[in-house]
């Protein structure tokens, strides 16, 4: 039999680690909820960070298609609507001077000042 006979795949084996469904999920939610980044979890865990990468990509491309919010994206809109609520209406976070102003300038400019 020939050498052109052997995959590579046969010459040089498949060295592959394969991962069970849940570490994967446990290694894109502890990215998830700690914020660390890709690579240092990965380095935690032993695994190649671009792998994981991948992973957290398909988890993110699937709760897209999903449209659900996960839990702690509902948590950063309720503290974002709280903070919002105590601004009150048509508040730009400036303060009243840099907002009069600004609205002196704008009117000056419209002036062919």
């Amino acid at each position: 039999m020939s050498v052109r006979a052997f995959s590579w795949a046969r010459i040089v084996g498949d060295n592959r680690r394969r991962f069970d469904p849940e570490f994967r999920e446990g290694a894109v939610r502890i990215v998830k909820e700690t914020g660390k980044p890709v690579a240092q979890v990965a380095r935690e865990l032993g695994i190649n960070p671009y792998t994981l990468h991948n992973w957290v990509k398909l988890d993110r491309e699937r709760e897209g298609e999903s449209g659900t919010v996960g839990a702690s994206e509902r948590q950063e809109l309720a503290r974002l609507r709280a903070a919002e609520g105590g601004l009150g209406e048509g508040h730009s976070g400036l303060s009243p001077a840099v907002v009069r102003r600004q609205a002196a300038v704008t009117r000056g400019a419209g002036d062919g000042a």
